[in-house]
């Protein structure tokens, strides 16, 4: 059995661990306003925030429709600098 190489590991679990945008919009569509989403992308505060106010009384859940896309591609570019051992961008 081939060993992997040290160099593939990052880019295995890159892959095993990014976010996908249909499914954030899944999550957002249908538990949206429980902040599901939001602890789908790793944001536990908002995540807490949007359960305890009804996804901040329904304007922060609709403000997500437009900007999902950009909050996965931040998630994940937040993991790539994990995984790769560079020191994390404050959001």
């Amino acid at each position: 059995m081939p060993v992997k190489r040290s160099a593939e590991l990052p880019e295995t679990l890159l892959l095993m661990k990014e976010k996908e945008t249909w499914i954030a919009y899944m999550l957002w569509f249908f538990l949206g306003f429980a902040g599901v989403h939001k602890f789908y992308l790793g944001r536990m505060g908002w995540g807490i925030l949007y359960l305890l106010t009804g996804g901040l009384f329904f304007f922060g859940w609709f403000i997500d429709l437009f900007t999902l896309p950009s909050q996965v591609r931040q998630a994940n570019s937040e993991m790539r600098s994990e995984i790769a051992g560079a020191p994390r961008l404050a959001a």
